[in-house]
């Protein structure tokens, strides 16, 4: 009679809950902090609100804020390497290797009990943690359960994803240690190459920058990062004082749910694969060792290329920040090899004929790359659009959205003349003059979207030829319809001023500055906002925008702009400062993990003293009794002139 094949071992199972008593505990009791406790403070923490309604408001949105964080993946991703470490430990020490397998005990039986048993170690104890916050909820008066709910979910899968991911690279390393440490950076590495490669691009490629770095499509290969920016509970500031919530991120963890399938067989595959004398190796798996190798190369040569190249960037010539670069990645990657190698085979006797000519096809691959980046053979530098491929375009950090083709077109034109003068603002900036940094963005038809930063010259006399690079980004953004854009949205024309101040600054009898701001209701700020929008009609706001721009050390239109800025909030029934909704999600998105209302919006502006409108207008309100109550950055600047410090 054929004998039943198991693969769940009760004893082995019993054993895990017993011995590994402290993980599951220490879990459970940090569960118990962060869900029924934590609950019970966002209730208390509340107490100071006087009007019920607004207690009650109050309390939802400090909940729903804690259910984000139980959403998060970052404390799951820590525990599941640790519960790994654990159930796993076995493997990493040879006697204890060599004794459990040689029990009567198939290595599937021991792969699925001490799968299930770590799973359990975190997912029980999650549940315990939402079954008892489902009556602190029922105790403070909180009836939103579909958001605790909604975070065991999340957190559920979280767990599974991330427990499996630690349990398949634990069956690729050799040592205890190793698993954290693969397993972190395999969470980190394809983020970290891409931020570091956006650098090192910057270097080579006229015009990228790498402060403009964010999630790409490649990023969803480093989960914990991808998942932190894509799971959580939106919230939406409504115009009547409330929240709306918004859980997002559900078809994201899906995928990665289902990957985790994979990474079982993979981690199973592994393991019936595995040489129990491999104790003790860093990489277990002959394969995988090449890809340790290369990974840790390839890391820390653009680390390297990257530190160096930050050195001497905007001091030398790009010909020989190129070559800096160049040297400093090789260097750095020559060294890095054989380090890898002597970790893999713990010797330091690892120079071979077969390792140096591994090296030199890498480092010639490596070379090759970075010159198709500095001779553009890719196209980057020397790529612009075609009008008809671009659906928005916008100059300055994308606070100005053009929509119109004419202004796209001259938009595409000012981009094609900077990329002409590539040589000649190179040079300018590797002097160490003062530039002024023109930021192009594109968004395509396509859906994809494209940036260029360049570091521009903007004296006073590059600022007033209207045919330099700055006096050409000058005309686009003075013209009355582009400032209004830029400063009060697209949708300008259904702002409502909701309040406003205007910044002051006092002397004191020590000659200090002391800013003083004056507040004005909704009555004021429409006044002065309906103000700024004659003086911006007229021309007269031109000379402000031209003082920002302005790197001239002389002071330019510092005598006439006021260091008395006017600030305004509005009320927008459209209220995005972009042409749609689906532009302003994706802007935010990338640094936020939630929505903004598309009902609020601000406004932020220097005046000169052209502005008489506005000017008339805070005297109107009472802001201003005189013009002479308004201080120019000149003065302003003389004031410290006249100082006299003690030390």
């Amino acid at each position: 009679m054929q004998s039943k094949i198991s693969f769940f071992n009760k004893t082995i199972f019993k054993k895990n809950f017993t011995h590994y008593w402290p993980v599951w505990f220490g879990y459970l009791v940090i569960c118990l902090f962060e869900i029924p406790f934590g609950i019970y403070i966002c209730s208390r923490n509340v107490a100071y609100y006087t009007i019920e309604a607004e207690r009650a408001v109050e309390r939802t949105n400090s909940y729903v804020n804690l259910m984000r964080a139980v959403m998060s993946p970052i404390l799951p991703f820590l525990v599941a390497a640790v519960v790994a470490m654990a159930l796993f430990s076995y493997l990493y020490n040879a006697k204890s290797a060599n004794m459990i397998h040689s029990l009567p005990v198939r290595r599937e039986e021991l792969f699925v009990t001490n799968y299930l048993s770590g799973l359990l170690f975190m997912a029980v104890p999650q549940v315990i943690a939402t079954l008892l916050g489902v009556f602190v909820c029922a105790a403070v008066g909180i009836t939103e359960l579909q958001y605790l709910m909604l975070s065991l979910v999340y957190a559920l899968g979280n767990m599974f994803f991330f427990y499996s991911m630690a349990v398949c690279v634990g069956m690729l390393t050799g040592q205890l240690l190793a698993l954290p440490v693969c397993y972190v950076a395999l969470n980190f590495v394809e983020i970290m190459l891409e931020g570091i490669g956006s650098v090192i691009v910057s270097f080579l490629c006229f015009g990228m920058s790498n402060s403009d770095f964010s999630l790409s499509k490649f990023s969803v290969l480093s989960p914990v990062y991808y998942l932190s920016k894509k799971l959580g509970i939106g919230t939406e500031y409504l115009n009547t004082g409330g929240y709306a919530y918004h859980v997002h991120g559900g078809k994201t963890l899906l995928v990665y749910v289902l990957v985790s399938f994979v990474l079982i067989a993979l981690a199973l595959f592994a393991y019936r694969k595995r040489r129990i004398e491999s104790a003790g190796d860093l990489i277990s798996i002959g394969w995988v060792k090449p890809v340790f190798r290369w990974c840790v190369t390839i890391c820390s040569a653009l680390l390297g290329g990257m530190v160096f190249g930050s050195i001497f960037q905007g001091t030398v010539s790009g010909t020989k920040e190129f070559v800096i670069t160049l040297c400093a990645i090789l260097a750095v990657g020559v060294v890095s090899f054989f380090i890898a190698q002597m970790f893999l085979e713990k010797k330091f006797k690892v120079f071979s004929k077969k390792r140096f000519a591994e090296l030199g096809i890498g480092s010639a691959c490596m070379v090759v790359l970075l010159c198709m980046l500095e001779f553009d053979v890719f196209g980057i530098e020397s790529w612009t659009p075609d009008v008809s491929e671009v659906k928005m375009a916008s100059l300055e950090y994308n606070s100005l959205a053009l929509t119109d083709e004419k202004e796209i077109e001259e938009l595409i034109d000012l981009h094609k003349d900077i990329i002409g003068k590539k040589s000649e603002l190179e040079a300018y900036a590797a002097e160490g003059n003062a530039t002024y940094g023109i930021a192009i963005s594109y968004k395509l038809k396509d859906g994809s979207k494209v940036k260029r930063y360049y570091a521009v010259p903007a004296t006073q006399k590059e600022i007033e030829d209207k045919n330099s690079v700055i006096g050409q980004a000058v005309t686009i953004l003075e013209r009355p319809e582009n400032v209004m854009k830029a400063q009060f949205g697209v949708y300008y024309e259904d702002n409502v001023p909701q309040s406003g101040y205007l910044e002051r600054y006092n002397q004191d009898v020590d000659q200090y500055d002391n800013e003083n701001d004056l507040s004005f209701n909704a009555q004021n700020a429409k006044i002065v906002y309906e103000a700024l929008i004659k003086d911006i009609s007229e021309g007269n706001y031109e000379d402000a925008i031209r003082f920002q721009m302005s790197t001239d050390n002389s002071g330019y239109m510092s005598d006439q702009i006021y260091i008395n800025a006017i600030g305004l909030q509005f009320y927008n029934k459209n209220g995005s400062y972009f042409p749609d909704d689906q532009i302003r999600e994706e802007y935010y998105s990338d640094s936020y993990n939630e929505r903004y209302s598309s009902q609020s919006c601000s406004a932020y502006l220097t005046i000169g003293k052209k502005c008489k409108h506005t000017i008339a207008a805070l005297k109107e309100i009472g802001a201003i009794t005189d013009e002479s109550d308004l201080i120019t950055y000149q003065d302003y600047n003389m004031r410290y002139q006249d100082v006299d410090y003690i030390e």
